[in-house]
């Protein structure tokens, strides 16, 4: 069975573009459309399984460092996404050391509801998840209004290692209706012109955001990401239907901070695709995610802090 490997590697920083509402008499395609559009560029694809693995590593663009996760996803049609990550071996860059609290996680996502199970997995188990001890289970239906609240990678604790593990973009390009059916307030936000694959690509915004009322966040339990609001936009090219940037907007609640809030902006450049099992359909190769952290004062400048590199090697086969 022949393995394809594609690199998610550094690209050279970029300013973000920001979405153009639309002109005096032109038309912005709705949500429902570009979705649709995308579904159909999958199924026409004639993907019916696929799997694939992730390899994360962060830092400077000559010093990085691997973050020690192993990160499976499997997606089969009519199904929907199943995400498995073990951070039993990660680090925490600043502290090297292991984060507390679960260190295995199984994230589903079908067309009607998202599940995340955290579990305790013992280094005598190693990483095999039939050894693993139950921790949690959280699941929410369609339309819940947890899911116009909380995010489901930001939920449990290692919230940090999930969130920069997961290829997310893989996940929506190939099963859109089923991911982009639990994003909040979905809508097309306007149109930009993103550098990526080696051209520039004119791109619909589509855009979702996530807003967390007080009682949610007084009521999380400890070590939980205090998310107070969070928009994501996927920058979707307008000739080819294909995935090219996403963008990660949050606030979360930062004690120190004088005003007791904290925004950072995460974007992720697509720079190659690449089509597996010579299909239709391209998943991303070539990207890295850049950070920004915006404070009460300033912006930390993104040549300052550590940007996340990931490797994905795409396998036909499936896993248990």
């Amino acid at each position: 069975m022949s393995i394809m490997r594609f690199c998610l590697i550094a690209a050279a920083l970029v300013a973000w573009p920001a979405p153009l509402p639309a002109q005096d008499g032109e038309r912005l395609p709705t949500a429902d459309e570009v979705v649709n559009r995308l579904q159909k560029m999958a199924d026409d694809s004639g993907i019916k399984q696929l799997g694939w693995r992730v390899f994360t590593k962060y830092g400077q663009r000559y010093l990085t460092q691997d973050m020690g996760l192993e990160v499976l996803g499997r997606f089969e049609a009519g199904k929907g996404i199943r995400t498995m990550a073990t951070t039993l071996g990660c680090a925490d860059a600043g502290k090297k050391r292991a984060v507390p609290g679960p260190n295995h996680y199984v994230i589903v996502h079908t067309d009607d509801q998202v599940s995340v199970a955290p579990i305790m997995l013992t280094l005598e188990a190693g990483t095999d998840p039939k050894a693993a001890f139950p921790f949690a289970l959280f699941r929410a239906r369609k339309g819940d209004p947890l899911l116009s609240e909380v995010e489901p990678l930001l939920l449990p604790m290692a919230v940090e290692n999930l969130f920069f593990a997961v290829e997310p973009i893989v996940a929506f390009q190939l099963a859109p209706r089923t991911m982009f059916g639990h994003e909040a307030g979905l809508r097309v936000s306007g149109r930009t012109v993103l550098t990526a694959a080696g051209q520039e690509r004119r791109c619909l915004v589509l855009e979702s955001t996530r807003q967390a009322g007080e009682v949610r966040l007084r009521t999380m339990p400890y070590g939980w990401s205090r998310l107070v609001r969070q928009t994501r936009r996927y920058y979707v090219g307008e000739s080819d239907g294909l995935i090219y940037g996403l963008e990660y907007d949050m606030e979360r609640l930062n004690p120190a901070a004088p005003s007791g809030k904290m925004r950072d902006v995460w974007f992720t450049v697509v720079q190659k695709q690449q089509r597996p099992g010579g299909t239709s359909l391209a998943l991303p190769w070539d990207a890295v995610m850049h950070p920004k952290v915006i404070s009460d004062h300033a912006v930390v400048p993104t040549t300052r802090l550590p940007v996340t590199y990931r490797t994905v090697e795409v396998q036909s086969e499936t896993f248990d």
